[in-house]
């Protein structure tokens, strides 16, 4: 289990969609700071920020790619070497949506029942509990 708080930043438009993942991510038990961006360009801009070399980095994106303004897709392309070492999990409502992202991730669909929820919850517990890359 992670020691210390990790920080996961939730790129997602969609509020109820943003909140439902929230939810997940508690129900894992893990020390986490969430931090949700409804804009592409708001999350890149926070991944860019010049920060304290001792600063903690997020462990975790969590991304939409269909979003007004920067969509999913330009802002993997734009944030580039900032993700380096930074888990991505690619959030969409329909299961082929991210097949031609070229960065490492994984994928997951919205989930649409309790069983869906609960192995949501599952998988994130596995990849928060997991050694960083």
């Amino acid at each position: 289990m992670i020691d210390e708080k990790a920080e996961v930043l939730i790129v997602e438009d969609n509020r109820a969609d943003a909140r439902l993942v929230e939810e997940v991510l508690k129900d894992t038990g893990a020390p986490l700071t969430i931090r949700v961006f409804p804009r592409g360009e708001d999350a890149l801009a926070f991944l860019k920020a010049d920060r304290p070399a001792n600063a903690p980095r997020p462990a975790l994106v969590i991304l939409d790619l269909h979003m007004p303004g920067m969509s999913g897709r330009e802002f993997l392309e734009l944030a580039g070497e900032h993700l380096e070492n930074i888990e991505i999990v690619i959030l969409s409502g329909t299961p082929d949506a991210a097949g031609s992202i070229q960065r490492p991730h994984r994928r997951m669909t919205k989930p649409g029942t309790a069983d869906e929820f609960e192995s949501m919850v599952a998988s994130f517990r596995e990849i928060l509990s997991g050694p960083r890359q």
